[in-house]
């Protein structure tokens, strides 16, 4: 496909990420409403209580001997055999947690990770329900992990960091599902040679004063994954930052100022023969500088990298999705991806990978496709959406965007993990719509299967 885009230089695109941001306010959570998590709960082989009402100097092995803080849960953890679970009752915890090597956490075992799991219902803490928030408050990272193995992190809100909220480093095997993170000055998520690290179905709290939402780079090898996050900002403060319309100020940019963030940002890279996947799929992210960014190099012949990005939908942002495999020896794939309502379209470089599939709707025009293969791209047509100010990213009636996707290779669920393609009538003729969410009929259907009028007589 003919190239409009100018090179751009990565360094130059990713300069702003090492300057703050102004300090924020705190605001409430704002989230879909997903299904319940298909997840069952952890295993525990040890397990281990956290209340609001606890004691430090408690045994913390029951909800009534529960220890008043999470770190102290951590700090008793006594083996390296895994499956120690940690439940956190409802309530604020105004601490800094710490795993690591320095403070001699113990690490999980791989396939049996210890887990922090936020226990908002009270099911097994015996609370009434309620958030389960760690915010230190400003000038302490909620969480920090270092040199630690198989951790696992489900329910818990993190607020508060001045820099960081999740700032995690030479840890592998780290996962965090179904939390809220709200991204402070710098970075919601900071993660540098983590392999192995996930974060699934995560919702990223934003205003116009929340800075970047994730930062992570391995070059040690292992593989990221990022699925089902919602990472917009939806309500009046959609499209209000000027990325959609060029109307955003180049110096605030620059300088990395509140309000000009960047969405996911993944990269590999090493000259030595690692091995390591970048999957993104199923994410909404809106309001952006570079709503997705990933990025592979290696400069070995014997690495292994790939770029998996499927069924992803970014609006309002500057660009649109921006993908560089450089030096990559295996397969890259773009399949199913939807980019509306951005100001620059999306640059993609991957000479052995494949586009299949993709919609795209830009003021300038300026994409830039490089593929070894490339199929469905649409990039004249306005894929509507039925109301982003309630954080609705499904495709409007009538948009484009349904029914015109790629024939096969789709994720085979959407961000509310409804199979795609959405075929009511069983017809096996659809295709999936473009992007993260399905199309939804929200009008029900009746079915009349036998009609027989019937007087008051005929019931005497």
């Amino acid at each position: 496909m003919t190239s409009r885009l100018p090179g751009l230089i990565h360094s130059a695109l990713l300069a702003s990420l090492f300057f703050a941001a102004p300090a924020l306010a705190q605001v409430g959570v704002t989230r879909p409403e997903r299904p319940a998590t298909g997840t069952p709960d952890p295993t525990a082989r040890k397990s281990w209580y956290v209340r609001q009402g606890g004691n430090d100097t408690n045994r913390g092995d029951t909800p009534v001997a529960a220890f008043r803080t999470i770190q102290r849960a951590v700090d008793a953890v006594n083996d390296d055999d895994g499956e120690h679970v940690i439940y956190v009752g409802p309530g604020t915890y105004a601490e800094g947690l710490r795993i690591t090597s320095s403070r001699g956490t113990r690490s999980g075992a791989s396939g049996r990770p210890n887990v922090v799991f936020g226990d908002p219902a009270g099911k097994y803490t015996n609370d009434a329900a309620g958030d389960v928030i760690i915010n230190p408050g400003t000038g302490t990272t909620p969480l920090q992990v270092q040199s630690r193995t198989d951790w696992s992190f489900r329910n818990l809100i993190f607020r508060g960091g001045s820099n960081y909220n999740l700032y995690l480093t030479g840890s592998s095997r780290l996962t965090f599902e179904r939390c809220v993170v709200r991204p402070p000055a710098w970075y919601g998520v900071y993660a540098t040679d983590c392999p192995s690290l996930s974060l699934i179905e995560n919702d990223f709290e934003r205003d116009l004063t929340t800075g970047h939402c994730t930062y992570i780079y391995n070059s040690t090898g292992g593989n990221i994954t990022i699925r089902g996050n919602f990472l917009a900002m939806p309500g009046s403060n959609y499209r209000r930052n000027g990325m959609a319309d060029g109307s955003f100020n180049w110096s605030r940019i620059s300088s990395g100022g509140a309000g000009y963030p960047y969405g996911i940002i993944a990269m590999a890279y090493s000259s030595a023969a690692i091995s390591s996947t970048i999957n993104i799929t199923n994410n909404i992210v809106s309001d952006c500088y570079l709503p997705l960014y990933a990025y592979v190099y290696s400069g070995s012949s014997s690495a292994r990298l790939t770029i998996d990005v499927n069924s992803n939908t970014v609006a309002a942002s500057m660009y649109g999705l921006y993908v560089y495999d450089y030096g990559a020896t295996a397969a890259t794939n773009l399949i199913n991806n939807l980019a509306a309502d951005v100001y620059y379209g999306s640059y993609i470089y991957t000479p052995r990978g494949t586009i299949n599939g993709h919609m795209e709707q830009s003021a300038l025009n300026y994409w830039d496709f490089t593929a070894r293969s490339e199929s469905g791209i649409i990039t004249d047509q306005v894929p509507t959406f039925a109301d982003v100010t309630r954080m609705n990213f499904m495709p409007a009636a009538g948009s484009p965007a349904i029914n015109a996707g790629p024939a096969t290779g789709a994720y085979a669920t959407d961000f509310f993990a409804r199979a795609r393609p959405y075929d009511p009538h069983h017809t096996g003729t659809e295709l999936a719509d473009f992007g993260a969410v399905e199309y939804q009929s929200t009008k029900p259907t009746v079915k009349v299967i036998r009609w027989r009028e019937q007087s008051i007589e005929d019931d005497r």
